[in-house]
This record gives C-alpha cells, structure tokens and sequence, in this order.
C-alpha cells in the first residue's frame, strides 16, 4: 500500500549508485520521478531506511504528494492534473 511507503528526494546524479533492490526501494521504473529540470528525483521505500538513500529527508504519502501537486514548485506537472 502507497501509504505505508515512504520517500525521498535524491539528486539524479545518485541515481546510478542506488541500490533499488535493498530494504524494498522500488525498481527504478516502477517509481522514480524527476522534477522538471530532471536535477532530482523521487525514490521509494518500504521499512527501513535503505542505506543508499543517505541523510535526506523522508516524506510520508501525503507530503510527497503534497511536493508534487504544488503548482508552484518544481515537480509541478500539468498534464498529471489532466490524467
């Protein structure tokens, strides 16, 4: 269930060093969205914390959801709103 997930915001240039199958973080094409000058992304996971996600901070369902749908910040997709 996407609410026991949790996220975070990495840059994309860590996304080769990743390790998407540790602790349950999601295979980078099941989720892992970038921001709109493609200088981050969104990784996922379930339990513990991967190791490979680092000292960013962690986002529960809604405050990741709350990041991507504001339509002022920079993961702000239109079309999604039209999907």
């Amino acid at each position: 269930m996407a609410n026991d997930r949790k996220y975070a915001i990495i840059n994309s240039s860590d996304i080769p060093n990743m390790v998407f199958d540790e602790n349950n973080l999601l295979n980078k094409g099941d989720w892992l969205r970038k921001n709109n000058d493609l200088s981050k992304a969104i990784v996922s996971y379930s339990g513990t914390k991967p190791s490979c996600i680092g000292s960013e901070t962690i986002y529960t369902h809604s405050q990741i959801l709350s990041i991507i749908n504001d339509p002022t910040g920079e993961w702000y997709d239109q079309e999604d709103e039209n999907s």
